[in-house]
C-alpha cells in the first residue's frame, strides 16, 4: 500500500526516514552532485514533513508487512505560468524485496502519484533521474512522455 506520511508518522518514524533520505540523496554521481547530503537539507526537508501547515512536500510510504519503499514530491507552481506540477524527487528502497513487489510498488505509485498531481490541479509530473530503469520505462511504458535532459555542471 502506498501512501503519504502524515507529520506525525514522520516524527514517529523518522530514525527509519532519516538514513533513507540521506541514502537517495547521495545513491547516484547526479544524486550527490546536485543536492547531496547535508544537515541543513536533511533539517528542511524535517520540517517541511513535520509542519502540519505545509503542503508542498510530502513523504511517501510503500508498504506490506513493514517499509519497504520510501519517496519525496514537490508540488511547484511556475512563477511566470501559474502552472502546478508535481516533482518527482527521489525514491528509495528501504529494504531488501521481491521483484514482484517491486514491480507492484511502482505501478501502484504511478497510480497514486498521478492521482495526488490531479488531485491538485497539476498538469503534470517533472523529475530527474540518473536511473536507466527510468529512462526505459519512458521509452516503452509512459508513451506521450516528455524527455528532457538536466545537466549539472558543478562550478567547485
Amino acid at each position: 500500500m502506498i501512501k503519504i506520511a502524515t507529520p506525525k508518522e514522520v516524527v514517529q518514524k523518522w530514525d527509519t526516514f532519516k538514513p533513507a533520505i540521506h541514502e537517495a540523496l547521495n545513491s547516484s554521481t547526479g544524486a550527490t552532485q546536485t543536492i547531496g547530503f547535508h544537515s541543513e537539507a536533511i533539517k528542511r526537508i524535517y520540517s517541511k514533513l513535520t509542519n502540519p501547515f505545509n503542503s508542498d512536500m510530502q513523504l511517501w510510504m510503500s508498504e506490506t508487512d513493514a517499509l519497504n519503499y520510501i519517496g519525496l514530491t514537490q508540488l511547484q507552481c511556475c512563477e511566470f505560468t501559474q502552472r502546478r506540477t508535481l516533482l518527482w524527487f527521489s525514491i528509495t528502497k528501504v529494504r531488501d524485496v521481491s521483484i514482484e513487489d517491486t514491480i507492484q510498488t511502482y505501478q501502484e505509485g504511478q497510480l497514486a502519484l498521478t492521482q495526488f498531481a490531479k488531485e491538485n490541479d497539476c498538469v503534470g509530473i517533472s523529475g530527474y533521474t540518473d536511473l536507466e530503469y527510468f529512462k526505459k520505462k519512458v521509452d516503452e511504458d509512459w508513451k506521450g512522455s516528455v524527455t528532457r535532459y538536466f545537466f549539472y555542471l558543478p562550478l567547485q
